[in-house]
């Protein structure tokens, strides 16, 4: 899957969904996309597109425990 063709339709559809929609059509877009087979690799750069895709992929992929997303660092 290309992660930066999902980023740039994001920024796309930002534009025309409401905020308070904005989480719920993520998680779905992350579960149709996880359902379609989305690499393990790709999840780590989905996941850091912004914090509707970390806490969608967070809540729907069992792989995401293995990555920490970049906007995650440890640091408080």
């Amino acid at each position: 899957m290309d992660v930066d063709t999902i980023n740039l339709c994001w920024s796309i559809f930002q534009r025309y969904i409401k905020s308070s929609d904005q989480s719920h059509a993520v998680s779905h877009l992350v579960t149709e996309l996880l359902d379609a087979g989305m690499r393990d690799e790709d999840i780590h750069d989905l996941a850091n597109i912004d914090s509707f895709f970390a806490e969608a992929v967070k809540d729907n992929s069992e792989e995401y425990d293995e990555y920490e997303t970049d906007e995650d660092d440890g640091w408080d």
